[in-house]
């Protein structure tokens, strides 16, 4: 084992020694991690032992670039990537650490000559593309163009090792390139995704016959295909049930002794994806669909176009609100997305408003303990330059105090109103008024307070609440139907019927809609429409004499179609 030292061997002795002592140090620090007795997921790698190992490469890669040859200062380049890649990912300072190993795994593989030391420029491309993939994360506007760059790289990483007839490494290169595919959205997510599942699938049919790989590697792998599986959006019964038989061989395969983490997470993983298919429910991943909004978001503001990014923005907000439980993280990831948009726009005031819904909703849902937390330090520092541009820095503290509380404090006075609009509709309006004065984002009390301004007849103040709540929750069922007696109150009966439209869509055995829309379709002629309306409101009415009425209906609407018919034939 190598000996610590507080100067990890400075300035003493040749590259070649520093060379040998760094692949000692390094050897030390992974010590145990191939004894079947260590569970490797529990054993961190001695992080004195790197510092050393790294101090050693370094000067080894000086002192081989100062007086060559060029492969072994390759060589000492890449034991400085493999060590810096090897430290913990999840530090303040890991960002600056995976940019050293890109460019020390960069600097490496331009050093060799790939037809005389093919076997290392593989490593060296290996090390490289997963020092970029960390490296692409740091940077989102710049992850596209760096994630293309990298698979072109990889590319020739397979070249070499089919050149060499090394099964493994071409198996290890198609995994890489599984991972830098899978996280590709242009120009188009699910083609990323088939061509990520296709490396990735060529890459296990090779770890299947390399016992060595199906404690960790071929397992590992497999996971990742199967939430590759989980995340195209084409024909989901398939890939659902693709994923789960790829996170089934994975949990068959691993080591559950040594690594009892990955083994736990594929279970339960098989079992997540059984439920969504036994369940029905075909909807993507949360964090997919966050991906694909920021993606989207990212790629029309690179084109400058703001109009695009503004609506992808809003529509990610809106998904955000459609989800079971609200509110949610995602809701404040949103608002911040549009203040993004509006700072690339130059509008700060923009920015402001929706900062400040931002750190209402984190503030909310987020606390301390939260592995999201970060997001609402983020959003607060986000929010003090904008008052800082909008002149009202005297008053930030103010501002980041009303801020927190604002979404609890809404949804509070939004509550009490609630509870009284049946019977007192002109006191509980005061209370949606307050909601809005303080969090204008909350589609509930624009709901409410849309209901009060329709009974008290206000049309054109209901039509404007309706419309902004159905902007923040398009899936809204009680909101589409009111939304359609406005319009109808209005004179707009294409517009009600777009509504009970988009309502039955929502729930199609709805019986307030159907019976609405079957009036609708009787008001313009469509007698066999709304005929059809009420024959599957009847399947939901239980209360006898309605029952005994809509088939009355039924049978009139039916009787006067047949008679047109014949009238026409």
């Amino acid at each position: 084992m190598a000996k610590r030292s507080d100067g990890a061997g400075k300035d003493r002795g040749s590259p070649q020694d520093h060379l040998r002592q760094g692949h000692a140090a390094y050897a030390a620090a992974s010590q145990g991690l191939d004894d079947p007795a260590v569970v490797p997921e529990d054993r961190p790698l001695d992080p004195d032992l790197l510092a050393q190992a790294l101090e050693h490469y370094r000067q080894a890669a000086a002192g081989f670039a100062a007086a060559g040859p060029a492969t072994l200062e390759a060589q000492a380049l890449l034991g400085q990537a493999e060590v810096l890649l090897r430290m913990p990912l999840n530090t303040p300072d890991a960002p600056e650490r995976v940019t050293q190993a890109e460019q020390c795994a960069r600097a490496a593989v331009e050093r060799l000559d790939c037809v005389q030391e093919p076997a290392l420029a593989t490593r060296g491309f290996l090390l490289l593309g997963e020092a970029a993939r960390y490296a692409a994360q740091a940077k989102p506007e710049q992850k596209e163009a760096r994630l293309r760059s990298l698979s072109s790289l990889l590319e020739s990483a397979a070249y070499l090792a089919q050149d060499q007839d090394d099964v493994l490494s071409l198996a290890r290169v198609r995994a890489q390139a599984c991972h830098v595919l899978s996280e590709r959205f242009e120009p188009e997510r699910d083609e990323n995704l088939l061509d990520a599942i296709d490396q990735g699938e060529r890459a296990v049919a090779s770890l299947r016959e390399m016992p060595e790989t199906r404690a960790f590697e071929l397992p590992a792998l497999l996971q990742h295909l199967g939430n590759c599986g989980m995340k195209v959006g084409g024909d989901r019964v398939r890939w659902l049930a693709q994923g789960r038989d790829w996170y089934s061989e994975g949990a068959a395969a691993v080591d559950a002794r040594r690594y009892p983490r990955l083994h736990r997470a594929l279970n339960e993983h098989v079992a997540m994806a059984e439920a969504q298919l036994a369940q029905r429910d075909y909807a993507l991943p949360e964090m997919e669909m966050v991906a694909r909004f920021s993606s989207g978001i990212q790629a029309a503001l690179s084109d400058h176009d703001g109009t695009e990014a503004r609506g992808l923005a809003w529509g990610f907000l809106a998904w955000a609100w459609s989800l079971p439980n609200t509110p949610n993280v995602h809701v404040g990831v949103a608002h911040r997305k549009l203040a993004e948009v509006a700072i690339s726009l130059g509008n700060w005031e923009e920015a402001q408003y929706h900062l400040f819904h931002s750190v209402g909703v984190h503030s909310a849902v987020l606390s301390e303990q939260d592995r999201w937390y970060h997001l609402l330090r983020e959003g607060r520092e986000l929010l003090t330059q904008a008052l800082h541009r909008n002149g009202q820095a005297e008053s930030l503290e103010a501002w980041l105090n009303r801020a927190a509380q604002s979404f609890a404090e809404a949804d509070a006075a939004c509550a009490r109103g609630a509870s009284l609009i049946d019977e007192d509709r002109a006191a509980a309006l005061p209370h949606f008024e307050h909601a809005l004065n303080v969090f204008p984002c909350h589609p509930a009390a624009r709901f409410y307070r849309g209901v009060v301004r329709m009974l008290d007849r206000d049309l054109a103040g209901a039509l404007a609440d309706f419309d902004f709540s159905i902007q923040l929750k398009p899936k809204s069922l009680h909101t589409h139907i009111n939304r359609a007696v406005v319009k109808l109150g209005l004179g707009d009966r294409e517009g009600a019927l777009a509504d009970l439209d988009a309502a039955v869509e929502i729930d199609s055995a709805n019986v307030h809609a159907r019976r609405m829309r079957a009036q609708l379709y009787e008001q313009c002629g469509e007698r066999e429409k709304a005929a059809a309306d009420l024959e599957v409101a009847l399947k939901s009415i239980a209360d006898p004499q309605l029952k005994a009425g809509v088939e009355t209906k039924v049978g009139e609407l039916r009787e006067i179609a047949d008679e047109s018919t014949a009238f026409r034939g």
